[in-house]
């Protein structure tokens, strides 16, 4: 197997910097050269990186400054770690037992088969502490989350009961306002049932109090023309009265006169 296969971790060399701190670098990559630590050693055989498989998806961002530092760079690490992990997989975790040991990540030698393994510092009291207030703020969200369930459940319910009760108040008052609506009908049906008999009433009224008028009329009429009757009857008789009284005094003059003309002697 080549050198190249494995990054050219093989052969690597060690040598002075200049701050004094021995670093260690790969003749195949000349760049990657680190700080070599004490704890840490590097085989000649394969080396493997052997991380934890429940972290190594939030730890794969972090740089190797990061996963290999100095017991003083160790709560810096902390801290990087903890601001990578994502809040998604912290929900995701939340069904789970939460067995989170993140903090701090320490380096052991395996010297048995020369690998460089990633292991928790489990007795690191502030560790303990980030992990219970990392679970007591997950359980304070899933208490929350369920009564936030719980009253969403219990408004859909009002609503659904208050549009219950919307639906059968909106019946009864559309039912009260057809029968109200039917009433109304009745009434002004009645109503005008009504007038047109009074109007018929007074029509008929109407019509007797005119033939009551006429009959006066008439009776006042025959009256007024009997008494024209009458008058014009007397002046018949006085003028005829008058026409025979003056018949009778001729009459009475002619006579005299006749007895008169034999005593002249005319004849």
């Amino acid at each position: 197997m080549d050198d190249d296969d494995f990054g050219g971790f093989e052969a690597a060399e060690t040598f002075d910097g200049g701050s004094g701190e021995t670093q260690t670098t790969s003749p195949a990559i000349p760049w990657a050269a680190f700080p070599a630590v004490s704890g840490v050693h590097l085989s000649p055989s394969s080396p493997e990186i052997v991380l934890d498989r429940d972290h190594s998806s939030s730890i794969g961002c972090l740089s190797s400054d990061a996963i290999i530092s100095s017991p003083e760079n160790t709560h810096a690490a902390n801290s990087i770690v903890s601001q990578t992990i994502p809040k998604a997989q912290i929900q995701q975790s939340t069904h789970t037992h939460l067995d989170i040991s993140l903090f701090p990540l320490g380096l052991t030698d395996e010297k048995s088969n020369g690998t460089i393994a990633l292991v928790d510092d489990s007795e690191d009291p502030g560790a303990n502490v980030s992990n219970i207030q990392l679970q007591q703020k997950i359980s304070s969200l899933e208490i929350k989350l369920k009564v936030s369930e719980e009253e969403k459940q219990r408004i859909k319910q009002d609503v659904e009961s208050l549009m219950e009760k919307h639906n059968v108040l909106e019946k009864g008052f559309l039912k009260e306002k057809e029968q109200e609506a039917i009433s109304f009908q009745d009434r002004y049906k009645e109503l005008q049932e009504k007038h047109k008999q009074e109007l018929e009433d007074m029509r008929k009224a109407g019509h007797e109090a005119l033939s009551i008028i006429v009959d006066e009329y008439k009776a006042l009429l025959q009256s007024s023309v009997k008494q024209q009757v009458e008058a014009i009857e007397k002046q018949y008789i006085s003028a005829i009265e008058k026409q025979a009284h003056k018949c009778e005094e001729l009459l009475n003059a002619q006579s005299a006169l006749f007895s008169i003309l034999p005593a002249i002697g005319c004849f």
